[in-house]
């Protein structure tokens, strides 16, 4: 691997260690992309930036704090209608397979096909529509010649014998169509279950593209990360926790220009903290991000010190495992056979992510039938 050196000039004045009183908390500041801002494009000014409140969030209030930041994913992927898939979630559990099955629109549509299905009196609708998703359509089996029918082969019949039948009386009639009523069943049309079968892989696929969707797992990865947090701490009014919402984008933008102390962010966590008189302070800065060997991150971490700096509080953030010479822990889980100096690592005091969650499986009561996609489903992985 080859080795560059990374020299980082953060800059400004470095004052001597603040005393911190005693009865002050301990504030955590976790900075993340919490509602999917990232996969919506969506961008702040400066003002909304610098104008940010973070939300204080704890074992009692967590599905309030996650139901307040209005988490939602779009364009995930799209449809056999070719409409876009969207993802909203309000509750934590939201992100279980039930749920998803239970209250994303396409496993709406996709459940009232398949009911169609099995109607026989919709099924031929139904059909067309499964139809319309493929240029190649399930086909029928070839049909044996029909039969002749009864009333042909009662006139042959006569015809053999040169009798000619009398014509039935309504009576007559009725008493036929009552008899064989009863032992008449409608027989089930022999592509039911080849469409029926078609609908339940597209509720696999559906299933399997949401949750293998990156910005999906990011977003569940931070949520699962802070129910870590909350669930493990025992928060009061000495240990406190709070979120930022915040893309990666806007973290950049938020601490770009010549000076980082003239940024948004910049005002919002060390301006009107130790820089507002009676304020608390934060105590550390946490980053759901992962911050690479390239030089834009190199730059962005340093005006992240710069920032943390002047806050008196340190800043914590995932570390790529290209920057110790581990791309992937799954092929070398061993730290000695890391490529970069072990000093590089210890340094930086990198480490990687941990899984947030076991993988995806249905439940007793569930109804969505893919379990082909569950076993390929990986868990979330925590960020933090």
């Amino acid at each position: 691997m080859n080795e560059r050196e990374v020299h980082l000039n953060v800059g400004g004045s470095h004052e001597a260690a603040r005393e911190v009183d005693p009865q002050t908390p301990f504030r955590i500041l976790v900075c993340g992309d919490f509602s999917g801002r990232g996969n919506r494009g969506l961008k702040r000014t400066d003002r909304e930036l610098s104008a940010l409140k973070p939300v204080s969030i704890d074992r009692d209030n967590f599905e309030e704090a996650l139901a307040q930041h209005d988490v939602r994913l779009e364009r995930l992927f799209s449809g056999s209608d070719g409409a876009p898939v969207s993802v909203d979630v309000k509750e934590f559990d939201d992100f279980h397979p039930d749920r998803l099955f239970d209250r994303v629109e396409i496993f709406e549509s996709l459940r009232g096909l398949r009911r169609r299905l099995l109607n026989r009196g919709t099924f031929d609708q139904a059909a067309d529509e499964v139809r319309g998703w493929t240029a190649a359509p399930p086909q029928a089996p070839a049909q044996p010649p029909p039969a002749p029918a009864a009333a042909n082969a009662l006139e042959n019949l006569f015809e053999d014998t040169g009798l000619v039948p009398r014509e039935a009386g309504p009576e007559w009639n009725r008493f036929i169509r009552d008899t064989v009523s009863s032992y008449v069943v409608p027989g089930a049309d022999p592509r039911q279950d080849e469409y029926v079968a078609c609908v339940d892989a597209a509720i696999s696929q559906s299933m399997r593209a949401i949750l293998h969707d990156p910005d999906f797992q990011r977003v569940e990865a931070a949520w699962r990360g802070v129910s870590l947090l909350v669930h493990r701490l025992e928060t009061d009014s000495s240990l406190q926790l709070f979120l930022l919402d915040l893309s990666r984008h806007e973290l950049a933008a938020g601490l770009a220009g010549d000076d980082v102390s003239d940024s948004a962010l910049y005002k919002l966590i060390v301006e009107k903290t130790v820089g507002t008189p009676g304020a608390k302070p934060w105590s550390a800065l946490v980053g759901n991000f992962v911050f690479g060997p390239s030089d834009a991150d190199a730059q962005l971490l340093g005006r992240l010190a710069k920032l943390a700096a002047d806050a008196g509080a340190p800043w914590l953030a995932a570390a790529h495992g290209s920057i110790v010479g581990c791309p992937d822990p799954r092929q070398t889980p061993e730290f000695d056979d890391w490529q970069a100096p072990a000093a590089a690592w210890q340094e930086r005091c990198a480490c990687h992510m941990v899984r947030g969650r076991a993988r995806s499986s249905p439940s007793n009561s569930t109804s969505w039938r893919a379990t082909d996609a569950t076993k390929t489903c990986c868990g979330a992985t925590a960020g933090f």
